[in-house]
């Protein structure tokens, strides 16, 4: 597998593009905003020979979504993404002028994440002959109130198999605090994981 990040947009959000020995791929968080962006996701995508089959966002902040629709458009590929981010698409026009951001209209959800793929992604993962570690985190824990990005430590899941958990049981900024993890810095998470 392989894994690419590229910086779009005024907010400097990374897109991944994620794929494997057939060359199709995933487009995760298309940040994409101005026709020049959309040149430059696209070149790379050609560059390697690649074919979106899937546009995924991790959540559904604007600078995340905002070069989905170029995907759908260009190559006909599904959005998806967790049904309970579905209101942040609604918001999202709110939220970009804090930053100055003019955006279109959002898109839609083609795909609920959490009605059809974690449980499919759990089984299938199930059945590699390689261990899989698994990480469960949010982009940053901001409450809606505020509607922009804050510096709290964002709380995060790791799953490996044969680990055995922590005593933590709620999954927020404070309680994650008393798990055996606690805070991590620079690559500290990525190690853990990996």
């Amino acid at each position: 597998m392989k894994i690419a990040c590229l910086t779009f947009n005024p907010i400097q959000e990374n897109t991944y593009v994620v794929w494997d020995d057939t060359k199709e791929c995933a487009v995760i968080d298309a940040g994409n905003s101005t026709p020049k962006e959309d040149a430059a996701l696209d070149g790379f995508l050609a560059e390697h020979g690649l074919k979106p089959v899937l546009a995924v966002n991790t959540h559904g902040h604007f600078d995340h979504v905002l070069g989905v629709e170029h995907l759908r458009k260009t190559y006909g590929i599904p959005f998806a993404l967790s049904g309970k981010d579905a209101f942040m698409l609604d918001t999202d026009a709110v939220g970009s002028t804090v930053y100055g951001v003019k955006i279109n209209a959002m898109p839609t959800i083609d795909i609920d994440l959490d009605k059809r793929a974690i449980g499919i992604l759990f089984e299938e993962l199930q059945k590699w002959d390689e261990p899989v570690a698994i990480a469960v985190l949010p982009d940053h824990p901001t409450p809606c109130a505020i509607r922009t990005h804050t510096n709290t430590p964002v709380p995060f899941l790791i799953y490996k198999p044969g680990q055995e958990p922590d005593s933590v049981t709620r999954f927020d900024e404070f309680s994650v605090l008393e798990g055996k993890y606690g805070i991590l810095e620079k690559d500290e998470f990525i190690k853990e994981l990996l």
